[in-house]
């Protein structure tokens, strides 16, 4: 509702000496507010992220008194069920930008009033794997290594290791292993997992033996 603001004016006949004073009521309404809350994107992929506004003030009493209109990364965005104006749903990362009208009034000269707000949806970076592997030293050995440094997501991570489609362990260092590719499985704390296939290494012995001497063995040698 319009809040109401008092003004006298004074008008003065200097040759007669009459004063008269008129009081005028000016409606002033209160300016558009937009609450606003994002909620972020699960996991990389997932494309649930949502976000929620609510218009107050300005020459308007119900929700539907408003219009709105929405931006996407500078494109319009249209709004398709089940989403709504003012509950954006099944989002992927992105900025947003949000334009609200009120209604306009009888009073001469009187628009709408419009407001804008941004709200940013993060991108969510997938799981990115950093690894070494250490191959064992002889042909059929079962000493190679593999070691993985885990980003992206949300930590923290859990992982499994699978090798031929059989679990064979969990940490991010695996030993003593055989021969054969081994599948990396990565679930986040917001339970979001890699794909089957995304992180496989395969581990193999070399062909020969890796033969290491001191440098006094070698001079005992000569």
């Amino acid at each position: 509702m319009p809040s109401l603001v008092g003004s006298e004016m004074c008008i003065r006949d200097s040759y007669y000496g009459c004063v008269k004073t008129q009081t005028y009521q000016v409606e002033q309404y209160p300016i558009i507010v937009i609450t606003s809350n994002v909620t972020e994107l699960s996991c990389p992929d997932s494309g649930d992220a949502q976000i929620e506004i609510e218009a107050s003030g300005g020459n308007a009493v119900l929700a539907t008194d408003y219009t709105y209109s929405w931006v996407k990364d500078g494109d319009p965005f249209p709004i398709n069920a089940p989403s709504t104006n003012t509950d954006l749903v099944g989002l992927d990362s992105g900025v947003f930008i949000v334009t609200v009208s009120d209604q306009s009034t009888t009073a001469p000269n009187k628009a709408a009033c419009v407001v804008k707000d941004t709200l940013t949806v993060n991108y969510l970076a997938g799981f990115q794997v950093a690894e070494v592997i250490t191959p064992a030293a002889c042909q059929g050995g079962s000493t190679s290594a593999i070691s993985v440094e885990i980003s992206g997501g949300t930590a923290p991570y859990t992982q499994q290791w699978k090798l031929g489609g059989v679990f064979v362990g969990n940490g991010t260092t695996r030993d003593n292993l055989i021969d054969g590719t081994y599948q990396l499985i990565i679930t986040d704390v917001n339970n979001c997992t890699s794909a089957a296939g995304d992180f496989d290494y395969a581990v193999s012995a070399p062909t020969t033996c890796l033969l290491y001497t001191s440098d006094a063995a070698d001079d005992s040698l000569r």
